[in-house]
C-alpha cells in the first residue's frame, strides 16, 4: 500500500496530462515531483531497514560526547518548530556524558523521534528534550504535548508502516518506517528506544537509552 499510494498519485497526473484533464502548469509539475520525492524517500527507507533488520547496517562505534550531537540536532530542526509557533526546551547537566555508539546513526535517531514531535505537536505547543545519564546508560527523552497515543495503538508504534492517524500520515511526509529503524539501530548500538503515553491530546514521551563508554 505504502508504495502503491505515491505510485497510484503520479499515473493519475500522467494520464490527466495525457488526457488534457490537467495543463501544463508548475503547480502539476510540482504534485508529480512531491510523489517522486515521496517514492525516493520510501525506496531508501526501505533499503536501510532491510540492513539493520539482517544486520548489515554500518556502524562506526567510538567514543563522543552526547549532549553536543542533541543539541545539533535542536538546532538543525528548531527552524521547522518556529515556523508552526512551537517552543523547544533543552536540558541537560554541565557534566559531559560520553557514550560509545555511532554518531551519524544517534542523531538519525533523534532527527527522527524530534522531526515526529514537531509534526505531531500542535501551534503554540512545547518541547522537551531532556539529557541525563543513569548509572548504565545515556539517556535522551523527548516529550511533548501533541496529539499522543491511545493505548490500544502503543505496543504496534515500532512495526514497519503502522499508523496511529492514517488520514493525518501521509501528508506528514513520513514514510511509516522511520520509527522502526531508530529503534533497530538503537538496538544495533546496544541501547534502545520506547515510547510512553497518557493517551490521545496528553502527549508522548520517547526515550532513546545508549551504552556509557567505558
Amino acid at each position: 500500500h505504502e508504495l502503491r499510494t505515491p505510485l497510484t498519485g503520479l499515473e493519475g497526473y500522467l494520464e490527466g496530462l495525457m488526457d488534457g484533464l490537467f495543463t501544463r502548469e508548475p503547480e502539476t509539475f510540482a504534485q508529480m515531483s512531491q510523489e517522486v520525492r515521496r517514492l525516493k524517500r520510501l525506496v531508501s527507507d526501505l533499503q536501510s531497514l532491510s540492513q539493520v533488520e539482517a544486520g548489515q547496517i554500518s556502524l562506526h562505534m567510538q567514543d563522543f560526547s552526547l549532549i553536543p550531537v542533541v543539541e545539533r540536532v535542536v538546532s538543525q530542526l528548531r527552524p521547522q518548530a518556529v515556523a508552526q509557533c512551537l517552543q523547544i526546551t533543552e536540558h541537560h547537566p554541565s557534566t559531559e556524558i560520553t557514550v560509545c555508539a555511532d554518531p551519524d546513526r544517534t542523531a538519525q535517531i533523534l532527527v527522527n523521534i524530534l522531526g515526529n514531535a514537531i509534526r505531531y505537536t500542535p501551534e503554540e505547543g512545547c518541547i522537551t528534550v531532556n539529557v541525563r545519564a543513569s548509572e548504565s546508560a545515556a539517556v535522551v527523552e523527548i516529550t511533548d504535548d501533541g496529539q499522543g497515543i491511545p493505548a490500544d495503538d502503543l505496543p504496534y508504534i515500532f512495526e514497519r508502516f503502522y499508523r496511529i492517524d492514517r488520514s493525518r500520515a501521509r501528508n506528514s511526509g513520513g514514510s511509516g518506517i522511520g520509527l522502526t529503524i531508530s529503534r533497530h539501530l538503537a538496538w544495533a548500538m546496544g541501547g534502545d528506544l520506547v515510547a510512553a503515553s497518557d493517551g490521545p491530546g496528553r502527549g508522548s514521551t520517547f526515550t532513546l537509552t545508549l551504552p556509557l563508554a567505558g
